[in-house]
């Protein structure tokens, strides 16, 4: 089951099925859709594809305690679970995996999460105490949503199927709207519509008499250090880890992998090429490029065509069909209302759209049905050490500074006065930051006017610059020196909003949305090394460049230049600017988006468009339209 619904009245009133069949067909996965109601509960879901499963075959019921579980799922630790419940290898092939998390809960009970690993979000009903226990996974892959009232607690994959229900309005969240509009992720419990709450990543949930009560755990922090005993042992530890958070996610199944050239996609690549050229198969891979003819560098030196990484990687592995696709037949905000319905979300970045959904059709399109990607890769399996220079500045070691600025240079073949003035910069930067900040406190956004078209109005009204830096521990967007607990902060709110987006994204396309790098255990096992394993002589990324040498060719492993998978994007603005402005114009008339927006500003930016402005200010043109349009929808879809 791709996706479940639900509701349970507090009064004893019957659960109405005609309300949990709406729900159900509201949902955007409801294929073979299926329902479920005893006394006061409801409980029903469906699938993103017409895959034959049986009518209620995700309800499990134990007749001992009368309790009832709903689940979606993939577990990644079948086998080992299945040892800690004691079941034989014949009885474990029994259970399929919302049957085995039930075990779970009637072994441990509300502690059944932390012996969980994979993508899962679950609801049990206890009759006795007619109460409701809810977990989602770690890190979010399976998504949550939920809604209480004097009366109801209703539950979902996605909110469409919730707001299909009686007395549930399409109201917007301001504060969600105002996060998202300058590129931070909402509160992990807030969607984007009032009435809706997310269950976060790694928490549980206890409803009863009325009453919600939520808590973590499990939640990305530092780790205590891991001390090994050579450089060979830790690489020898990653691999290990690192090769069992792919495998279990391609393990019967049939993956491709959207893969860009880079360390972190070419790592999860590499081992799954690996193990899929031990069963005897392909593994598809797919690669946005800019239309032929395309300048190979942008103007910040980053490259905007990847394909040589690509082929590098496929003459190491025979086995990996390359795909290549441009996204120029892509028209731009055609039919957004389908993508916030999918989703319930503004894509924060809607340029990757484009090349993202050109490449997820192809992927079902070879008869792929997961997709693999690394989106945590710079977070955990290659581990950039932002701001480390600064680190080493601010504790004071000199000797160490100086040496890794020697192996910078001789690694990236940037000048020694390169560095220092980065360095530098950075620094100025952070202490003007917060020296501005606690001169004009509040009286700003917390971005400049290139990043964002909000209307600073807006943005002050709603908080933002004391918003982000509660979040993130600096204002504005300036660098900080590196530590774990600053990187842990960002990562979480990263994964706040990770399976939201992908995990509907892909099922829109038929794909189960798979992430190696977000792996629980990779991730805590980053989060304990010495920064050393990540960073030295100037030599950065070092588990995936040092490590994977067996897997990866020189050209990725040396590689020193980041790609642009957008690089074309301001041509395809160009080429669609009537139909963007026509939208603009449109928009402009709500004097509520007004409010929110500086249509004004923002109009001025798209009628410049032919003096190509910034890649950063035509993102910031595009991040702005998407959310204005979908401020437009939220408001048509409350009046309806």
């Amino acid at each position: 089951m791709d996706a479940f619904a639900g509701f349970f009245h507090f009064d004893n009133r019957p659960a109405s099925a005609d309300h949990l069949r709406a729900m159900v067909d509201a949902s955007p996965a409801h294929q073979h859709p299926w329902t479920w109601t005893r006394d006061s509960l409801a409980l029903g879901g469906g699938f993103w594809t017409a895959r034959k499963r049986s009518e209620t075959g995700h309800v499990v019921e134990d007749r001992r305690s009368g309790a009832i579980l709903i689940a979606t799922a993939r577990l990644h630790n079948r086998t080992q679970l299945g040892a800690k419940l004691g079941l034989a290898a014949a009885e474990l092939e029994l259970h399929d995996d919302p049957a085995l998390i039930a075990k779970a809960y009637l072994e441990w009970g509300q502690g059944c999460p932390e012996h969980l690993l994979g993508r899962f979000a679950l609801v049990v009903f206890d009759p006795h105490t007619r109460s409701l226990f809810c977990a989602r996974d770690h890190t979010g892959i399976a998504t949550f949503y939920y809604h209480v009232d004097a009366t109801r607690f209703a539950f979902a994959s996605s909110p469409m199927a919730l707001l299909a229900l009686p007395g549930i309005r399409a109201r917007l969240d301001e504060t969600s709207m105002a996060d998202i509009a300058v590129l931070m992720p909402p509160a992990p419990q807030a969607s984007m519509f009032r009435d809706i709450a997310r269950l976060p990543p790694g928490h549980l949930m206890h409803v009863a008499d009325r009453r919600v009560h939520t808590a973590a755990y499990w939640q990305l922090n530092p780790q205590p250090r891991l001390e090994l005993a050579s450089d060979e042992a830790y690489g020898e530890a990653f691999r290990e880890i690192f090769a069992e958070a792919v495998n279990c996610r391609i393990r019967g199944r049939r993956p491709g992998i959207l893969l860009s050239g880079g360390l972190d996609s070419s790592a999860i690549a590499a081992v799954a090429a690996h193990r899929c050229q031990s069963r005897g198969e392909a593994l598809h891979s797919y690669c946005a490029v800019p239309r032929a003819g395309f300048p190979q560098r942008c103007g910040d030196g980053r490259d905007a065509d990847e394909r040589r990484y690509v082929e590098a990687l496929a003459a190491r592995w025979p086995n990996l069909r390359t795909h290549f696709a441009s996204s120029e037949a892509v028209v731009p905000f055609d039919r957004p209302e389908s993508r916030f319905a999918t989703r319930g979300w503004p894509a924060i970045s809607p340029h990757n759209e484009w090349w993202i959904d050109t490449l997820l059709d192809a992927c079902r399109r070879d008869g792929c049905d997961t997709v693999l990607v690394g989106q945590l890769g710079n977070g955990s399996l290659s581990l950039e050490v932002f701001g480390f220079h600064g680190h080493l500045a601010i504790t004071g070691r000199w000797i160490t500074l100086a040496r890794e600025f020697r192996g910078r240079a001789r690694f990236t073949g940037s000048s020694h006065l390169q560095l220092v003035k980065g360095l530098v910069r950075s620094l100025l930067q952070l202490r003007a930051a917060h020296a501005l900040r606690a001169w004009l406190p509040g009286s700003r956004p917390p971005f400049g006017t290139d990043f964002s078209f909000i209307n600073p109005t807006y943005a002050a009204t709603m908080g933002l610059a004391d918003r982000f830096l509660q979040k993130y521990g600096v204002p504005g967007h300036a660098s900080p020196p590196f530590s774990y607990d600053h990187h842990c902060r960002g990562l979480r709110w990263y994964l706040s909003l990770l399976g939201d987006y992908w995990t509907p994204l892909a099922g829109s396309h038929g794909l189960e949305f798979a992430d190696p790098s977000a792996d629980v255990r990779l991730l805590e096992f980053g989060m304990s090394l010495p920064l050393d394993q990540h960073v030295r002589a100037g030599r950065d990324r070092r588990l995936v460049r040092d490590h994977l040498g067996d897997y990866l060719p020189p050209a990725i492993t040396e590689r020193t230049t980041r790609g642009h998978q957008a690089a074309d994007c301001g041509e395809h603005m160009l080429a669609w600017r009537d139909r963007l402005r026509n939208l603009h114009d449109r928009l402009t008339r709500d004097p509520e988006i007004c409010r929110r927006f500086d249509m004004a500003r923002l109009g001025e930016a798209l009628a410049q468009l032919a003096h190509t402005p910034t890649v950063r200010t035509q993102v910031a043109m595009l991040r702005s339209l998407e959310a204005a349009a979908f401020c437009d929808w939220v408001t048509r879809l409350d009046r309806a």
